[in-house]
């Protein structure tokens, strides 16, 4: 594991409990770990897309959280939405090259641009 991809799950033991919202949290958590470059990148967004996917088939197979999120469809819309502010944090981290810079995303989330 790349040193970015180990102070990205740190950060997110540390962060989880604060009263973030989910945005910023995914976009903040990605940027850190990629900003070891290229391969931590990848193991970021690897890392993403296997959380989202066992965090789909949890809330699928729990009718209480079906229920609260408006069905499978809803579902599959969160997940989409964190999928995107994880490739949206991987692309600062990336760019910036220090976890430091990734700060800035814990109170202004990054936007898609239209």
């Amino acid at each position: 594991m790349e040193p970015s991809a180990q102070k990205a799950l740190d950060e997110k033991n540390r962060i989880t409990p604060l009263r973030i919202p989910d945005t910023n949290k995914h976009q903040y958590i990605s940027c850190v770990g990629s900003s070891d470059g290229e391969f931590a990148a990848t193991e970021m967004f690897l890392g993403g897309i296997g959380k989202e996917a066992l965090d789909i088939y949890d809330k699928v197979s729990d009718s209480k959280q079906r229920k609260a999120y408006g069905g499978i469809g809803r579902i599959l819309q969160d997940s989409t939405k964190d999928i995107k502010n994880n490739i949206l944090g991987i692309s600062h981290g990336l760019s910036s090259n220090t976890p430091k810079s990734c700060n800035i995303l814990l109170q202004n989330p990054i936007s898609w641009s239209k």
